[in-house]
């Protein structure tokens, strides 16, 4: 159901520019929220167990290729960028199914 039929249901006019600019701010804020919390929070090792779990094969071999090759740094960069952008993921599907 997308914003103008919620407000409509809800008996409240419908500004699409403004409703959907707010409905972002809101969803974006709880994301922050999110992840900040134990639920979403990248840097736990349950949550980075998960993350590195659920990631796809393409971005896993590249971070098993920068290890193969010595390139700590980079494997640590590649590593970070797959735990949060997994958990980012998860936090802002549960944003836009929480806040619509």
């Amino acid at each position: 159901m997308n914003a103008q039929a919620v407000a409509r249901l809800n008996g409240e006019h419908y500004d699409g520019i403004d409703n959907a600019f707010e409905l972002q701010e809101r969803r974006e804020k709880y994301v922050n929220e999110l992840l900040s919390s134990s639920e979403c929070w990248p840097n736990s090792a349950e949550n980075l167990q998960e993350a590195v779990t659920e990631s796809s094969w393409v971005r896993l071999e590249a971070l098993t290729e920068a290890l193969n090759g010595g390139n700590d740094a980079e494997a640590g960069r590649l590593l970070r960028i797959v735990v949060t952008g997994y958990w980012r993921r998860m936090a802002m599907i549960k944003a836009v199914n929480e806040i619509n």
